[in-house]
């Protein structure tokens, strides 16, 4: 994930979710804006870094981490 661009899949490895999550969260409007290359929608890293330290919750794909019962 080295390059200057990320795709779907290259964002999905960095977040740990599916590429359908990463694809539900564009669609949600979760995710930055991002640019195309022809119809692939990709992301500066930056701009992924950025957004991950701005959300609420560190679980994975941000969701808050499950409580166990007890």
């Amino acid at each position: 994930m080295d390059s200057e661009w990320w795709t779907v899949k290259d964002v999905a490895a960095r977040l740990r979710v599916t590429e359908a999550t990463v694809r539900s969260y564009r669609w949600r409007g979760y995710l930055p804006e991002p640019m195309y290359v022809g119809r692939t929608p990709v992301w500066k890293p930056d701009v992924i870094e950025e957004w991950i330290k701005g959300r609420s919750h560190e679980g994975k794909g941000g969701r808050p981490p499950r409580v166990q019962d007890k």
